[in-house]
């Protein structure tokens, strides 16, 4: 079995995991206070903005190498995980390194994305009541 594969699937269900909460968090106790129409439009936004950064966990990895010249990883972020794949598949250190900083930086906008929903929820049921 491909080393990679394992993190990769983590990375994918710690995705669908936080996809799946931006279409619910507006419609739990967060969303209280908030009309209708502003609960749907707080689900479509954040789930389109988590599920494009999802996305960009499965595109192809291209990076620069140490030379300066671009090296083409074969692969996507959420399946170059794994040290073991530059000893396994012969991928450069740059493909690996390039999808933690990769995987890790969408991790964090995606999280984002959920906190900004959660605060716009907010802020607009405060509002409502005022």
């Amino acid at each position: 079995m491909n080393p990679g594969i394992l993190l990769g699937i983590v990375v994918n269900v710690l995705f669908g995991a936080l996809f799946v909460t931006a279409i619910a968090l507006p419609w739990t106790r967060f969303g209280h206070g908030t009309g209708r129409g502003a609960r749907v439009l707080a689900t479509v936004v954040a789930a389109v903005m988590v599920g494009i950064t999802w996305s960009y966990t499965l595109a192809d990895v291209q990076t620069t190498g140490p030379g300066g010249g671009a090296v083409w990883c074969g692969s996507s972020c959420a399946f170059m995980l794994d040290p073991r794949l530059q000893k396994f598949e012969g991928l450069p250190r740059e493909c690996i390194v390039h999808s933690w900083i990769a995987v890790a930086v969408l991790f964090a906008l995606a999280v984002a994305t959920l906190v900004a929903q959660r605060y716009v929820l907010r802020l607009v049921a405060r509002r409502r009541r005022h």
